[in-house]
């Protein structure tokens, strides 16, 4: 059981990071299918998979906030 989770915490490491399930799939190397069984078999795993959600929303927030209030410098080119 403790090898399972491996990635299955590098999954929840990207999605929480990441916040999307597709995206950090690809990044833990890992087919969506097989995370979804995974959050809808184990509750252990679903109750992980929502922290990673709110922690993703909260890092969405954060850096839309930033920008707001900062902005952001991007080169602008002509010609």
């Amino acid at each position: 059981v403790q090898r399972l989770w491996r990635p299955k915490g590098r999954f929840l490491r990207e999605f929480a990071r990441i916040g999307s399930v597709a995206m950090a799939c690809r990044a833990a190397g890992l087919a969506r299918r097989t995370v979804y069984r995974w959050r809808d078999s184990d509750a252990d795993f679903r109750g992980r998979w929502e922290a990673a959600r709110l922690r993703a929303g909260e890092r969405q927030r954060d850096a839309a906030t930033e920008r707001a209030l900062h902005g952001e410098e991007r080169p602008v080119w002509h010609d």
